[in-house]
């Protein structure tokens, strides 16, 4: 059995992460002292020298950095939003050389922009956002399958190293606009050449994200980008027509390793298609808590929950997604796992799903997998001539070959009144067309009422 499971993961594993990462070893292992430091920055820095001893601002600490150092954050709050463009923000050139910023070892740093002016807020705490046009894309080596432009921001770490017991809290409570998010990326257009290139190589490493009035982190376009060991958070604000999660993913090639996603107003982690070329597949997911989500508990000041039902975890386009080891509990609106739409032999395997309800008439309790969906969730294939060829995309919608191996399902509740499904797992997996998810691909799962 094990030897069958890992050729079926073969090609989504050997797609879902990038060469650069593999070279490096695990994501996030080590990381810089106190001495590794090669400038410091502090809330009330003055100057230019940038030492622990003077330590400048943060706008002057930036513009020091270069290729391969790193900049420290002091304890205290920054009161400032961070933007990368194709111009503006330091980026590093390779995983060699990259740019660093976090938080001084065992010192706790916040990014909490105020209010500008007197009618300006920003629309993130942290902005990337990049132009295309005219700029060759890298469609070899690391990026085969991605698009990379150095047109688009790149080589950038932010955050602190867990084992260091430092943080950098990403604090969104006075940003506004509609599309307003902690962290957001802006996708950019190329002429019809390439669209929804964006910043690539980019890793959050052991932020707090949270208090966004929508997304905890929107990542709209940008592939092989690593996730690891964030902390998000009461995100979602009252009155918001929109579906509000902790991580909304429209990319490829990202990894998202450890972490905790909980007490979002909707999904605790969303992925989902574009029409414009923003597909979210090959991503792998790894160790992540999801739990609580639903309802936020972020700057309202109460429990803001959403109006629709929100599953803890939604893939609801792409393919190859592997979710591995997770940990899936206690979401009171929406159930465990949704998958549907265009999602395509996806993987979710080792995991516990435990406790999740099922809200107001809702279809899903432990794990579903759906066969309805939207025809502009498969246009992406137009936009990836290179992806096209070794793997058409489907014309149909809805779930395909989802497989599903070694998971625990406790104590979720039975999903109401969906006809035609097939009911496995003590009812907590529901499948709706067993002839694009055949029970075959369902293997080895425990579970109990």
């Amino acid at each position: 059995m094990a030897r069958s499971r890992g050729r079926a993961l073969c090609l989504a594993l050997a797609l879902g992460s990038s060469p650069a990462a593999s070279a490096r070893g695990a994501p996030g292992a080590g990381g810089p002292g106190a001495a590794a430091c090669t400038h410091v920055a502090a809330p009330r820095g003055a100057g230019d020298v940038c030492s622990a001893a003077a330590p400048c601002d943060l706008p002057t600490g930036l513009g020091k950095l270069a290729p391969g150092e790193v900049l420290c954050l002091r304890a205290g709050t920054y009161a400032r939003s961070l933007t990368w463009s194709e111009a503006a923000g330091p980026r590093g050139t390779d995983e060699q050389h990259r740019v660093t910023i976090r938080a001084y070892p065992r010192e706790t740093a916040i990014l909490r922009p105020a209010l500008r002016g007197e009618r300006t807020r920003p629309a993130a705490v942290i902005l990337f956002r990049c132009h295309t046009q005219g700029v060759p894309l890298a469609m070899s080596g690391p990026c085969q399958y991605g698009r990379c432009s150095d047109g688009c921001p790149r080589y950038v770490t932010l955050g602190s190293d867990p084992a260091e017991g430092g943080k950098l809290v990403v604090d969104a409570r006075d940003v506004a606009g509609a599309s307003a998010a902690a962290i957001w990326v802006q996708p950019s257009w190329n002429g019809g050449d390439a669209p929804a290139t964006g910043p690539h190589h980019i890793r959050l490493q052991g932020l707090e994200v949270l208090n966004s009035p929508t997304h905890g982190i929107y990542w709209g376009a940008g592939d092989y980008n690593e996730f690891l060991d964030l902390d998000v958070h009461g995100n979602g604000a009252p009155g918001v027509a929109m579906h509000l999660h902790g991580l909304y993913l429209r990319s490829m090639k990202n990894t998202v390793a450890r972490g905790r996603y909980h007490a979002n107003r909707d999904s605790g982690i969303h992925l989902w298609n574009g029409e414009d070329g923003r597909e979210a597949s090959f991503n792998t997911f790894d160790g992540v808590e999801v739990y609580g989500n639903g309802c936020s508990t972020g700057r309202a000041g109460g429990a803001a929950c959403t109006a629709q039902d929100a599953p803890a975890v939604t893939a609801g386009t792409g393919r190859h997604n592997v979710f591995r080891n997770m940990k899936v509990h206690s979401n009171p609106r929406g159930g465990g796992f949704w998958l549907a739409s265009g999602a395509w032999r996806d993987a979710i395997l080792d995991s516990a799903i435990q406790g999740n309800a099922v809200a107001s008439g809702w279809r899903i309790s432990g794990i579903y997998l759906g066969d309805e969906g939207y025809a502009s969730d498969v246009e992406t294939a137009a936009f990836e001539p290179a992806l096209q060829a070794v793997e058409p995309l489907p014309s149909w919608t809805g779930s395909f070959e989802t497989r599903l191996e070694g998971n625990v399902l406790r104590g979720n509740a039975a999903a109401r009144g969906w006809k035609g499904r097939t009911a496995l797992c003590s009812d907590q997996i529901f499948v709706q067309d067993t002839r694009k998810n055949p029970v075959a691909n369902i293997t080895n799962n425990v579970c109990s009422p």
